[in-house]
């Protein structure tokens, strides 16, 4: 009944570039393993689906989305989720997944 994406994961967080520095619900994010983002950032040649813990993407930190496909193609030009996961993991920030309410 524990929650695997809590001691056991990381968020890699995404702000689009041209959000407003105040729109927190501008920021995607995926949940990975932990220490995997880190490794990945340094050898982007690294399988992301060894990194990820699925190829979700989430939308709003402190109340996670879905967002739409059109959405994502709006923001990183493509619907292709290896190609979005990849952006998030290399332009993206680590955190701890703790601090995001993941349901569901």
């Amino acid at each position: 009944m524990s929650n695997t994406q809590g001691e056991h994961a990381q968020i890699v967080k995404y702000q689009h570039p041209h959000a407003h520095h105040h729109a927190k619900s501008d920021t995607y994010f995926v949940f990975t393993n932990r220490g995997e983002a880190e490794k990945f950032k340094k050898d982007p040649s690294k399988r992301t689906i060894d990194v990820v813990q699925a190829y979700e993407v989430f939308k709003n930190l402190h109340n996670p989305s879905r967002p739409p496909e059109g959405e994502l193609r709006n923001v990183f030009g493509t619907s292709d989720m290896e190609t979005i996961v990849k952006k998030i993991l290399t332009e993206g920030e680590i955190e701890e997944a703790k601090a995001v309410t993941h349901h569901g």
